[in-house]
């Protein structure tokens, strides 16, 4: 009798093994591919996060530069007998009110019409 009950619960255990491995097998192929995906995503992504830098570094260069024109600008426009004495003010204005270009320039004017 004592021989058939080992026999009876290595028969009842083995389904119950078999699952186990099919078990732990699916989830070292789910985790494989978890990490398969990742990998995947990081590699695609790498580049655009690598561009996204160099744009935000020239977004911070032009954001410099337009500071650095503007506070130009204030200081210009706050000493208006500086900018009379301006070479390239005084040519910018004589140019506009007598209808004068350089070779090859194209000027635009806009009608805004009656005020």
């Amino acid at each position: 009798m004592a021989v058939n009950q080992s026999a009876r619960r290595s028969s009842q255990f083995a389904p119950e093994q078999a699952s186990d491995v099919w078990l732990r097998l699916t989830w070292v192929l789910a985790a494989f591919a978890f990490f398969g995906f990742a990998a995947l995503s990081l590699s695609y992504f790498r580049p655009q996060t690598a561009q996204l830098e160099e744009l935000e570094q020239a977004n911070a260069a032009l954001t410099a530069k337009r500071d650095h024109l503007l506070a130009e600008k204030e200081r210009r426009l706050a000493d208006p007998a500086a900018a009379a004495a301006d070479p390239e003010y005084i040519e910018v204005i004589a140019r506009d009110r007598l209808n004068l270009q350089r070779p090859g320039e194209t000027i635009l004017r806009i009608d805004r019409g009656p005020r």
